[in-house]
């Protein structure tokens, strides 16, 4: 079964619609972004292409579908045969639409298929393309709703993840591995400006795990969480750059640990390993007088990990780890002036993993957004 993700359906469908037309790179920036984006739109339509070729099996040498005309943009050359049946209309009515696309199916000159497969690749891609005409011809009758799309913000060799927002939202930091000091390895702390190019360097004493990282609420300073050695524990670093100052040894070992920082300014909240039984918990450190305590704990939760404070600073949520062998997840909060942690979600097939790696409260704290599993693209959405 061919399948294609939301970015390159909706390059595909635009392509599709102007059938051998030119459709430059600006105005495919424009369709699937926006007008005012200040990403790098650049690389994202070179993945969107790269990823139609791939479903669709087709050359870029020999190209029998999408044509690169350099410099300019792409033409989708494709031979289209549609037929449809159904009612006359679709806003208001209820409408049934049929269509069928058929056109040559490129293969592999190195390696020949057999005809089954042939059969069912064909049969997968006039479906697909029949969908992509069907969207089309939809959204020409309607008006369209809002939709959010993800556009690339950093391409560099490595790994770059655990991004943080300024309260402003004009920049973000995030740790990456890319350009450690000679002889060294491991993830720095680095900011970018939205829209910006440069790159500003934070640290330069790796961490062999990602560093979870939070702004302070006037984003003039980041704390952040270090794993490497006896260097480990919880720092503080001008956003502009300076030097570092350590809060907090801690015992952390393993993967980054993300962090965050009350909008009051009062507390950070970090992980750690509590004694005996060595499983991570969630405590509170003043910046000021570096005072510590453990939040309250729920007994059920072996482990507690990604806390994020609500924007209004009433709640605290974090993920919380019930079995570790079958990957049983829960979301709970925690109500500044009670004592008493709620649970609000099991997470169930939505995957385990990456809501371990950071919790983001929407703009009316009535929301939580977390990542998907990283082995499906998705991220899921839950109500508070």
């Amino acid at each position: 079964m061919l399948r294609l993700e939301k970015i390159p359906m909706e390059l595909l469908i635009l392509l599709a619609e102007k059938k051998g037309q030119l459709v430059s790179r600006e105005e495919i920036a424009e369709k699937l972004w926006g007008k005012d984006v200040f990403l790098d739109t650049e690389q994202g339509i070179n993945t969107a292409i790269r990823k139609i070729r791939q479903a669709l099996r087709d050359d870029p040498e020999q190209s029998l579908y999408i044509q690169t005309v350099v410099g300019k943009g792409y033409r989708f050359i494709g031979p289209i045969k549609v037929t449809a049946k159904g009612g006359d209309g679709i806003a208001g009515q209820t409408a049934s639409i049929q269509e069928k696309a058929t056109f040559p199916i490129p293969l592999d000159r190195s390696r020949p298929l057999p005809v089954g497969v042939i059969v069912v690749a064909a049969l997968a891609l006039g479906s697909l393309i029949a969908f992509a005409l069907l969207i089309g011809r939809v959204r020409q009758q309607r008006v369209e709703p809002l939709t959010l799309s993800a556009a690339p913000f950093t391409t560099y060799e490595g790994t770059e993840t655990i991004p943080r927002l300024s309260p402003d939202g004009s920049q973000v930091a995030f740790s990456w591995d890319g350009d450690p000091p000679p002889g060294l390895k491991g993830f720095d702390l680095y900011v970018k400006v939205i829209g910006g190019e440069n790159l500003l360097r934070l640290t330069r004493r790796p961490s062999k795990e990602w560093i979870g990282s939070a702004w302070s609420p006037d984003h003039t300073q980041i704390a952040f969480h270090r794993i490497s050695g006896s260097d480990t524990g919880v720092y503080v670093v001008p956003a502009l750059g300076g030097p570092e100052r350590k809060l907090r040894s801690t015992r952390m070992s393993f993967v980054g640990s993300p962090i965050d920082w009350s909008p009051d300014g009062k507390w950070i909240v970090f992980q750690d390993i509590l004694p005996p039984d060595n499983l991570p918990r969630l405590f509170l450190l003043s910046p000021e007088t570096l005072e510590g305590r453990q939040i309250p704990h729920a007994p059920e939760c072996l482990v507690e990990a990604s806390p994020a404070f609500s924007h209004d600073g009433k709640h605290l949520a974090y993920t919380c780890v019930q079995d570790i062998e079958h990957h049983n997840v829960r979301i709970y909060t925690l109500a500044v002036s009670d004592r008493l942690p709620k649970p609000i979600t099991t997470l169930g097939d939505i995957g385990w993993w990456g809501p371990l790696m950071g919790l983001a409260w929407t703009a009316d704290d009535k929301r939580l957004i977390f990542p998907g599993e990283f082995l499906q693209d998705e991220r899921g959405t839950i109500t508070n």
